[in-house]
């Protein structure tokens, strides 16, 4: 009986010893990939390189082959350069700041390696002058060479919304 309980006190040392780590998963990792495409798309501000910073968009947060129902656009962008193209001369001029809306995000497990993330998103523009647009959103990311990129991305306005804050 006494080794039963020296292994029990052991053993429960050992789990108060052990650092608490959290590791993510799949879901989590996905979802900052969204989180940081918003983080890069809000740095342009005056004075930014609005060119880089599309090219920087379209390549490190897109698939070769991605699609894209703009905000911004009644076009279909399909392809890096065509998404490329929207955030250069349509989007990142008007100095967007995104605001991801976490209390309305709904996350569907399509495959292992493929998440869909659908939600809400307000956007502050500084240009031409400072307004804000509350839209809905829907991320289709897929795990591509190790790294979670958009497969198909859709973001349309919704009718003013009085919670809409201008950032």
């Amino acid at each position: 009986m006494r080794l039963f309980y020296a292994i029990v006190f052991f053993s429960a040392g050992l789990l108060l010893a052990t650092p608490n780590v959290v590791y993510a998963g799949p879901e989590q990792d996905a979802y900052q990939a969204v989180v940081n495409w918003a983080g890069l798309v809000s740095q342009c501000k005056a004075g930014c390189n609005v060119s880089q910073v599309a090219r920087q968009i379209s390549s490190n947060f897109y698939t070769p082959e991605a699609l894209l129902h703009p905000t911004a656009s009644d076009e279909l962008k399909v392809g890096r350069p065509a998404i490329e193209g929207y955030f250069e001369k349509t989007f990142l001029p008007k100095q967007p700041k995104a605001d991801l809306l976490d209390g309305y995000k709904t996350i569907t497990v399509v495959a292992g390696h493929a998440y869909l993330f659908v939600g809400f998103y307000d956007f502050g523009f500084g240009r031409p002058t400072p307004s804000c647009v509350r839209a809905r959103y829907s991320f289709l990311m897929v795990l591509d060479a190790g790294k979670w990129l958009i497969a198909h991305q859709h973001s349309s306005k919704l009718p003013e919304h009085p919670e809409c804050r201008p950032q």
